[in-house]
């Protein structure tokens, strides 16, 4: 059966000229020349794919693409954005108005089929999955972030994509957005992976999901020891590089949103690893999360930098049941130096965190509703925190996605 693919361009002559290249491709081709009649032949024709131009009279493409993606019945729609606009915050915002691949025109017809053929195939494999989820249009990302370095933001990040993956059918990525600081790669004993700095070299207006997939390793998890026939499960890992040259790419900051936007659009959780502090990559990206884990420990002068962390994230959207705290007990030993650091009780970290000391516990979690995972030491009970802290994440996104 041929596929229906709907062209929207204001260019009569480009809408001929696209249209007699694909109708040569054994397509069916349907035509719109503004933002309202590619509306109405989208609901009415229900096309496999739409090429979308941005300038139109009338409602643009970007607009046109929103409507088209918060409709019910057309949102599994995939909408290529074809138009001359080739700035990288034009891309940007095709991808967050809900694009499913951008093209820069001119492009020749053999780029065009291909990127055809490649939304078609991805869609083709995800529709039945998407029938049945069809409330989750798009990836949960959740950021993972610390006031401070040394509290193991890239092993809780690590943790947390295993433990998703452990109880859900859903695809996982983590990503190390940590230029200069990677040290997954370190962990999984990966000798030689690809990483983000291989997309540096691709011109950010020609980047997309394929540039992304082949920069993607794959970890195992390890099989159930109680079920042999149990197929492996695996998550995938968009690693950083950990040569120190390359912390100067952390003023790429739209090449991450870019990056990002990429990811939800191939994952069911997507698991930032976003490093210390606001710095430029995670103040842009935050802003794509859903939800945050700030990591802390009870030493008073982490407590104080995070507490600050927090009062920032604020100004960002995040607090109440956007943000997690995952707590650890500090046990230093008596032959470091660090020994002598004053450090606080449970109930003072919760305290100096959240609120006035004359806050009590339970008044914190009445007022704020923010969890909190306290890890008392050992890696057993660090697996038991981090595995209800996933559950926890799971749980409130089936719920998001079934409100929406």
């Amino acid at each position: 059966m041929k596929e229906t693919l709907l062209i929207v361009d204001d260019d009569i002559d480009s809408l001929r000229l696209l249209g007699l290249i694909l109708e040569r491709q054994n397509y069916t081709v349907v035509t719109a020349n503004n933002g309202d009649e590619a509306i109405r032949k989208a609901r009415n024709e229900k096309p496999d794919l739409i090429l979308m131009d941005v300038t139109m009279p009338g409602r643009d493409g970007y607009e046109v693409t929103k409507i088209i993606k918060e409709d019910q019945k057309m949102k599994n729609i995939p909408i290529i954005m074809l138009t001359a606009k080739g700035d990288l915050d034009d891309k940007v915002v095709g991808f967050e108005s809900g694009v499913d691949d951008y093209l820069t025109k001119p492009t020749q017809p053999k780029e065009l089929i291909a990127h055809i053929q490649a939304v078609l195939t991805r869609n083709i494999k995800n529709r039945e999955i998407k029938e049945v989820t069809s409330s989750l249009p798009r990836s949960y990302t959740i950021g993972v972030i610390a006031a401070k370095g040394g509290l193991g933001c890239s092993t809780l990040s690590l943790a947390l994509g295993l433990l998703l993956k452990e109880n859900s059918e859903q695809e996982v990525i983590v990503a190390e957005y940590r230029p200069g600081q990677g040290t997954l790669g370190f962990l999984l004993g990966v000798e030689d992976p690809m990483r983000i700095p291989n997309l540096f070299d691709i011109p950010l207006s020609e980047l997309n999901i394929e540039h992304i997939e082949k920069c993607l390793f794959n970890f195992t998890l390890p099989k159930n020891p109680h079920n042999e026939e149990e197929e492996k499960k695996k998550i995938k890992i968009l690693l950083s590089s950990s040569h120190p040259g390359e912390s100067k790419y952390i003023q790429q900051t739209e090449l991450y949103r870019l990056i990002t936007h990429l990811l939800t659009k191939i994952s069911g959780f997507l698991v930032l690893d976003l490093g210390t502090s606001l710095n430029p990559i995670a103040e842009k990206t935050i802003e794509q999360c859903d939800e945050l884990i700030v990591i802390t420990d009870t030493v008073t002068h982490t407590v104080q930098q995070t507490r600050a962390l927090l009062l920032s994230l604020r100004s960002y959207g995040f607090n109440g049941n956007k943000i997690d705290v995952f707590l650890h007990k500090t046990c230093y030993s008596s032959m470091c130096a660090d020994s002598e650091k004053p450090k606080l009780d449970k109930e003072d970290a919760y305290t100096t965190l959240f609120t006035p000391k004359s806050f009590s516990i339970k008044d914190i979690k009445e007022q704020l509703n923010l969890p909190i995972y306290y890890n008392e030491g050992g890696f057993t009970r660090y697996w038991e925190v981090m595995q209800s802290l996933a559950e926890n994440i799971a749980n409130r996104n089936t719920n998001t996605a079934s409100l929406g």
